[in-house]
């Protein structure tokens, strides 16, 4: 796997200008499609041209396929579990890597794609989340729905700091599906984990959003 990802790191538009042999979910591990995965996070990092559009076009493809989901519900061998939960991991890593500075982001006009991508894991992965008393907010950084809402949030800043840019001067300042999505994960989850990074995030969220961040103390 390490073999892969340095491979994608080096060449990253190799990979994906030729998806199709990894979205074979018969023949493909859910650790394979996190090294690729993760190999264009470190790609970016390091500066390099990625092919944002298509990149995010076959993770949609991925998230809506029903048997990606139920290749990792129906695991119990805890290593193919593990496996599926690094992938959505990576895949919210690298979107994180995506959207949280202004110099170097996927273009605004994928945001969409993006706020697709985030709420289908919110939706469709449901992992325990048992309350961690002692650091609900270290175990909000590290699981995958954690790593999702924080990208929900990441995308939030960017799109707020895009609207003040063009002086629109909203008192909203996200896209209504993030906040809707961060809405069912307070509300309809009830996870430990987003009211741990509603309390991190706080004085981001009021400058996305007063009225909204107001409400939800």
């Amino acid at each position: 796997q390490n073999a892969l990802k340095g491979a994608v790191i080096d060449n990253p538009n190799k990979f994906s200008d030729n998806f199709g042999p990894f979205l074979d979910l018969d023949n493909v591990s859910f650790y394979t499609l996190n090294s690729l995965i993760d190999g264009f996070r470190q790609a970016w990092i390091s500066r390099k041209e990625i092919d944002w559009k298509n990149i995010l076009t076959v993770i949609l493809k991925l998230l809506k396929n029903d048997i990606f989901w139920q290749k990792g519900e129906e695991a119990t061998d805890k290593k193919f579990t593990e496996g599926f939960t690094w992938c959505l991991s990576s895949i919210a890593e690298l979107l994180q890597e995506g959207c949280k500075t202004d110099d170097w982001a996927f273009d605004e006009t994928l945001h969409k794609e993006v706020e697709t991508i985030i709420e289908k894991i919110i939706i469709n992965f449901d992992e325990p989340q048992p309350y961690v008393e002692k650091d609900q907010l270290n175990n909000a950084l590290n699981s995958p729905l954690g790593k999702t809402v924080t990208v929900l949030i990441y995308l939030g800043l960017r799109e707020a700091r895009l609207s003040d840019k063009k002086k629109e001067n909203k008192e909203s300042k996200w896209n209504k599906k993030l906040k809707n999505n961060f809405n069912y994960v307070l509300d309809k989850k009830s996870l430990p984990d987003a009211y741990a990074l509603l309390g991190e995030y706080l004085a981001n969220l009021h400058y996305i959003d007063k009225k909204w961040t107001t409400k939800r103390i």
